[in-house]
């Protein structure tokens, strides 16, 4: 057997069932691909005569490659061009095209005799081996032809004898060809040395390390080659080896620099060398891509998949990568073509930087798997298993599962056990199902697992993810969530430390899995009890007397778990339910009653509430001290990003690096080598500012600077109030050119030029531009690369702060005045916020709007000394600011209060100069006083529940306009949130007198309207000033529940009976009246909901379940849909009782003659008459249709004593994809959890089904594309379905449910609103809920965040 679990047999052994894999692959996707490659390689071919171009154009005649049939005769023309080049796989490949007889099973077009075929190919081989000793084909075959065939010794012995006379006699001689010569006739003696020789290995490396030292990298090669494989007999020194190694990539061997970029990319190293490390990796494969052989192709793909080696991520670069390694030729013993083929397939099917596209992907997979990469066809078998490709077969993904189980991969058998293990236990598929089948197979997964890690050391992310799923679900072993937590940890730890493709999926979904359980478990049992849940441990906890009073039980403690078990079920432990006790029983008592739990819950609830309003002060740990190096004032700190590490420098010209931990890493005077001098400044710089431009995405949204990627700007503020830039346009390269030097003069490494050359335009590439914005000194300047301009400030009272950009034509900025009393001392820029902070010299702390210099959008008062230091925390909208009494105030920018005031925690003493630095990301403040360095840092925050709101939230809804998520509460307060981050941006309070009811946009999104309980509507833009407002005709409080933007109108749903429009014509004026309806009043109860599709058909929905559709031009109805409303249902309950218990006293059980059309089934009123005549004759001709709904009729009628609840409409959406065929294009849903598919052309309802059983009613969403409809309840859970197929027939009815795509539990309380948008090729999932939050998940079930976080 070909692994350790496969004493394990799940089934008798089967045949390989490779010959099945060729359904799966596709002759276009194969032709396109190569004759892509043939044109690519033709060209540089042509162009440059490219050896590498020439093997591969040989190698696709060789096999027939991407043309109608081979064509030997071009295939040894481009081999023999190749050749000629030194290409050492071109002079292997030659001479294998000629044979010794016809009867060769080869491919030949020449037949020689066995002598003359020795003496043609044995040049070759010698040529092509030297370049690749020990792991080239060429040796290898060279090697076994001395071992086992006179002649080739014979002749291999005769050519050592040639290369030993031209040494010898042309000693003295130089010609051209000296290095190849010295690197083969080393490479001669070193392959006939079958004694081991040590003097001839060691003259075999003497003319290696000749051939290298005149030019030939391949000798250095060789010599790192005998050193590391013959180190017994000569030394076995690996760093020697590694010498020449390096030397041999620098001279330019293609092999060498792959074998280093490989080992660097392959290597495990700690977190802070693995950047370095793919730096290296990148530099050494992209110098071997000349000659780019699959596998370094392969390698450089990877890079840019994950963006490593300092380059952005790029999927279109990885995919081109990943193409042409399927298209070239491999190293030997290396399988860079395979694994190109795979993940490939992986992005395909994953949807990857492309669009899904399973048939590309099986292809891809099929490959593969044909070349015997069993995890491909793994991953082939599950997508037949999970049904992604046309006519999928189950018994054929079983068959591949077990002919991987064969396998000698262990990793690949083990996957493929656990897929085995989960068919046959999931009871997904009927004729699988068997129990011991399924335990076998998990019980070899196990095995496979213990094999890998007590043997081989080593296991996968993927075996360790897969056994942490089985102990989570309990599958083939006892359910403990600990060792699946753990093994989680495992997995995302190891694929952390690598950039596999594969082990980043798994480690993907241990996240998820993981921050499941973190949320399962990290919250206390009464955070997850709902008021169901409260309402059943109470009618447990008390009975009811004779006289009607409620009497309290009194529980020990057995008692009440036992309670708790049965009434909660899975919702607890035993220990949680035990702990929950001994909480409640404070006085110890032995007992507890439904009071003492209601007074716990209470006390619980208060402590939530204090904790959510301690969180937004930030509570600082003690001041610390940290020793340091510097003996004179500290001017300043600042922090590398890559690695990430701390900087501080005092006057002395020390300067200090800090790790993390605030260990010092390194420290060192300025000493450094000066490069260049910039002299003759008009006046003395005061500050400076360093800036690199970096072209990068914020926001989703592409920066746009003037500057270039490889622009540096060196900005300086004067004693003059001058501000100066450089700016230089090439500065990789060279930030001056050096002037030309005589040719016996040395060249002076400090280059010494003056400002006035800079100014005169000598140096090219470099810019000199300026402005005297100030009339004092400049006491701060930046540059803010989102204003695209530089930021000053001075001390005096004109121009404190100015703003200049730079004009194209001139050498003087242009230049913005900002005026503030007594002036600034510093300034910092939030490019979040889009405000400038400035420290004012008048105790005062000002917030400016950069395009707005008249007065500050915010004043900030409270210092009682001048304050010198402002910072912004972006990530919590607050504002640091330090005065010169020591005085350390936060403030909330948003609500411009100073929330936080921290005093007597800094250094005492004199006058000083002082600076901070906040980091954000680790919440630290550094600060240093003189010499004097410390830091504070922030408390974790105690925190159960994120909460998005202060009350529930109504409604929730994403403006693909600005990228941005807006959100209402019952309050009336309406937060905007940015997508990327989940940041709050704005927040408008009090928006209405009462309860807010309703949320949308204008059709430009550029307004928002809310609506309340009182029938009032408002009209706000994005700075909150109310712009319109919308009355009821009537004046009477109409409780809005839907706003709904047609084109020219705006309609209002509450709960009234008729339609309310409000005309865009009169939206000039505050006070907007409404305008009739033409259409009249058609429902008879109040209507709920509407929905709308382009051009101009509305929908809309009562509370008795009627849905009319209008044409929303004319205002006129078209057609009423009652199949499901309140007149036509409740008619037929009692028949449908009768006609139900009938059915059940039948003693045959003969299926129906007949089956009704769906207007048989669902029609008017006429038709609902015939069929309760057919019912009172004991007719079943609808059994088979109506059997699932005419159950629920029956059982709500028993249950339920509300006549009307279960018709009312809760939501109703177009399928605007859909609409105009005949086919489903309306979906609403409502009580009871019911989803229908209406089609709103035919006026029929085409599919109905429950989605979420026990629940009373549900709301839903789609996405634009109409491929998926997510359904949530009251319970916080969240469903997508896949209604991309569904009801799409012209005729007929259904009520099997669409498939499932995935479900998860965003909330713990009612679901409010879903939306479902799509956002950079993803479709993600957004839900606001009565619990307050507002969540963001994708449709594949990954959680995103929650907003508020």
């Amino acid at each position: 057997m070909g692994n350790f679990a496969t004493v394990y047999k799940v089934d008798d052994p089967l045949q390989d069932p490779n010959r099945t894999l060729d359904r799966f692959l596709s002759k276009k996707i194969l032709s396109r691909l190569y004759q892509d490659a043939i044109q690519r390689n033709s060209e540089y071919s042509e162009q440059t005569d490219d050896p590498h171009a020439n093997l591969l154009l040989g190698y696709y005649c060789h096999h027939g490659y991407g043309i109608n049939k081979k064509d030997l005769k071009k295939c040894f023309q481009y081999y023999q061009r190749a050749a000629k080049q030194q290409h050492p796989t071109a002079q292997y490949l030659l001479y294998q095209l000629y044979v010794t007889n016809t009867s060769s099973q080869k491919v030949y077009i020449k037949t020689v005799p066995p002598k003359q075929l020795a003496r043609l190919k044995i040049p070759m081989y010698v040529s092509s081996a030297s370049n690749d000793i020990c792991s080239s084909s060429a040796h290898n075959e060279l090697k076994h032809k001395i071992a086992t065939t006179t002649l080739w010794k014979k002749e291999v012995t005769k050519l050592m004898h040639v290369k030993k006379t031209l040494v010898e006699t042309d000693r003295d001689r130089i010609i051209q060809d000296r290095p190849i010569l010295y690197n083969e006739y080393g490479y001669l003696l070193w392959i006939l040395n079958e004694e081991r020789n040590v003097e001839q290995f060691q003259l075999a490396a003497n003319y290696f390390k000749k051939a290298g030292d005149m030019g030939n990298p391949s000798g250095y090669y060789n010599v790192a080659n005998i050193i590391h494989h013959v180190g017994n007999l000569i030394g076995k020194q690996a760093d020697e080896a590694r010498q020449y190694l390096f030397r041999a990539a620098e001279n330019g061997h293609a092999r060498s620099q792959f074998l280093l970029g490989y080992e660097a990319f392959y290597s495990k190293s700690s977190n802070d060398d693995l950047d370095n490390n793919y730096n290296v990796a990148f530099n050494y494969l992209s110098m071997s891509s000349r000659f780019p052989f699959a596998d370094t192709l392969c390698l450089l793909g990877q890079l840019h998949y994950h963006g490593l080696g300092g380059i952005r991520q790029n999927f279109k670069l990885a995919k081109e990568h990943f193409e042409k390694a399927i298209t070239s030729v491999d190293y030997e013993n290396h399988d860079g073509k395979i694994l190109g083929q795979f993940l490939l397939a992986f992005m395909y099917e994953k949807g990857i930087g492309m669009e899904k596209d399973y048939v590309v992907a099986a292809h891809y997979y099929a490959a593969a798997a044909k070349m015997n990469y069993s995890l491909a066809k793994c991953r082939l078998a599950k997508m037949l298993e999970k049904g992604k490709l046309r006519n999928s077969d189950i018994l054929l993904a079983v068959q591949y599962y077990k002919s991987v189980t064969e396998s000698s991969d262990h990793d690949a058998a083990s996957y493929s056990y656990y897929r085995l293990g989960k068919l046959y236990s999931c009871g997904k598929f009927t004729d699988l199902q068997d129990e011991n089948k399924g335990n076998q197979c998990f019980r070899a997964v196990q095995a496979n697992h213990f094999f890998s890690s007590k043997i081989n050391k080593r296991t996968t992310t993927w075996s360790d993810y897969h056994i942490g799923r089985m102990h989570q679900c309990a599958l083939g072993v006892i359910n403990n969530e600990l060792s699946a937590c753990d093994l989680y940890k495992c997995v995302i730890k190891k694929a952390r430390g690598t950039y596999s493709v594969i082990g980043r999926h798994y480690m993907k979904k241990a996240i998820a899995k993981q921050s499941r359980q973190h949320e399962t478990f990290k919250t206390k049992l009464e955070n997850r009890l709902h008021t169901h849940d409260l309402e059943l441990i109470e009618a447990a906890l008390t009975i009811n007397t004779e006289d009607g009073i409620k009497k309290q039980l009194r529980l020990n403690i057995n008692q009440f778990c036992h309670v708790m078990n049965v009434v909660l079920k899975n919702k607890g432990t035993q220990d949680e339910y035990e702990e929950l006790f001994q909480k409640v029983d404070a006085t110890n008592e032995g007992y507890i009653d439904w009071d003492k739990l209601c007074s716990h819950i209470l006390m619980q609830c208060y402590e939530k509430d204090d904790k959510i309003k301690v969180t937004q002060i930030p509570q600082w740990k003690e001041n610390k001290h940290i020793w340091t190096p510097h003996r004179d004032t500290i001017v300043k700190i600042a922090m590398l990003r890559n690695p990430y590490r701390y900087v501080t420098i005092s006057r002395e010209g020390q300067l200090c690096m800090w790790e993390l931990n605030n260990k010092i890493y390194r420290s060192f005077k300025s000493d450094f080598s000066c490069v260049y001098v910039i002299q003759g400044l008009d006046y003395i710089p005061l500050c400076l500012d360093f800036w690199l431009v970096l072209k990068f995405k914020h926001a989703d949204t592409e920066l746009n600077s003037r500057f270039n990627d490889d622009d540096l700007i060196l900005a300086w503020g004067d004693v003059s109030g001058m501000v100066n830039a450089i700016v230089f346009s090439s500065a990789s390269i060279s930030l001056f050119d050096r002037p030309s030097q005589p040719r016996n003069q040395q060249q002076d490494p400090c280059l010494q030029l003056t400002i006035k050359e800079i100014k005169k335009g000598v140096f090219k590439n470099v810019r000199l531009v300026h402005h005297h914005g100030h009339d004092d000194w400049v006491r701060q300047v930046k540059y803010a690369e989102h204003l695209d301009c530089f930021i000053s400030c001075a001390t005096t009272e004109k121009n404190s702060l100015v703003l200049g950009w730079i004009e194209k034509s001139s050498s003087t900025m242009r230049t913005t005045a900002f005026h503030i009393s007594q002036g600034v001392n510093s300034f910092d820029y939030s490019p979040d916020l889009n405000l400038i902070a400035t420290a004012g010299v008048n105790y005062q702390v000002c917030l400016w709007n950069p395009y707005v210099i008249s007065k500050p959008v915010g004043l900030l008062v409270g210092h009682m000394a001048s304050v010198i230091h402002v910072i912004f925390n972006c990530s919590k909208g607050q504002l640091l600011s330090l005065s010169k009494d020591k005085v350390l105030r936060i403030w909330d920018t948003q609500l411009q209060i100073c929330i936080q005031r921290l005093t007597g925690i800094f250094p005492k003493g004199p006058e000083v100069q002082s600076t901070l630095l906040y980091d954000e990301l680790r919440h630290r403040l550094y600060s240093a006083f003189n010499n004097q360095f410390s830091f504070m840092e922030v408390k974790m925050e105690l925190k159960d529940r994120i909460m998005s709101h202060n009350k529930p939230v109504i409604n929730a809804t994403y403006c693909a306009k600005y990228n941005q998520v807006i959100s209402v509460c019952q309050d009336g307060d309406i937060n905007i949130w940015r997508l990327d981050n989940g940041q709050r941006v704005k927040q408008f309070t009090g928006t209405h007198d009462a309860e807010v009811t309703a949320l949308t946009f204008d059709e430009y999104s550029m307004k928002i309207l809310t609506a309340s309980i009182d029938g009032v509507i408002k009209v706000w833009d994005f700075n909150g000033q109310c712009s319109n407002l919308l009355v009821p005709s009537s004046g009477a409080a109409i409780d809005v529940s839907q706003i709904l933007i047609i084109p020219r109108k705006t309609i209002v749903i509450g709960w009234e009976r008729y339609i309310t429009a409000f005309r865009s014509n009169q939206m000039f004026s505050y006070y907007v009246e409404p305008s009739d309806w033409k259409g009249g009043q058609e429902h008879s109860d109040d209507i709920l909901v509407c929905a709308y599709s382009p051009p101009n058909s509305l929908a809309t929905a009562s509370y008795d379940g009627e849905i009319i559709i209008w044409n929303a031009t004319n205002e006129t109805y078209i057609r009423h849909l009652r199949q499901r409303c309140k007149k036509n249902t409740i008619r037929r309950r009692a028949n449908t009782i009768k006609m139900l218990q009938q059915r059940k006293n039948r003693q045959s059980k003969e299926k129906p003659k007949r089956t009704l059309s769906v207007s048989g089934d669902l029609g008017n009123d006429e038709k609902d008459g015939k069929d309760d005549k057919n019912a009172k004759n004991g007719k079943d001709g609808n059994a088979k249709s109506k059997t699932a709904y005419e159950e629920f009729l029956a059982r709500v009628t028993e249950n339920d004593e509300d006549d009307i609840s279960e018709f009312a409409i809760s939501k109703l959406s177009f399928l605007d994809k859909r609409v105009g065929s005949e086919s489903a294009d309306l979906v609403s849903c409502g009580r009871y959890a019911w989803v229908r598919f209406w089609s709103s052309s035919a006026g029929e309802l085409r599919g109905e089904f429950i989605s979420h059983p026990h629940a009373k009613i549900v709301n839903m969403g789609i996405d634009p594309s109409n491929h998926y409809l997510a359904t949530g309840d009251m319970d916080g859970l969240v469903k997508i379905w896949n209604i991309t197929n569904y009801c799409m027939s012209r005729q007929g009815y259904t009520t099997e449910p669409p498939p499932l795509n995935c479900s998860f539990q965003p909330h713990v309380d009612t679901i409010s609103s879903i939306e479902l948008f799509h956002h950079h090729r993803r479709v993600y999932v957004l839900t606001s809920s009565a619990d307050c939050g507002v969540a963001l998940w994708d449709v594949e079930g990954s959680y995103i965040g929650m907003f508020g976080q």
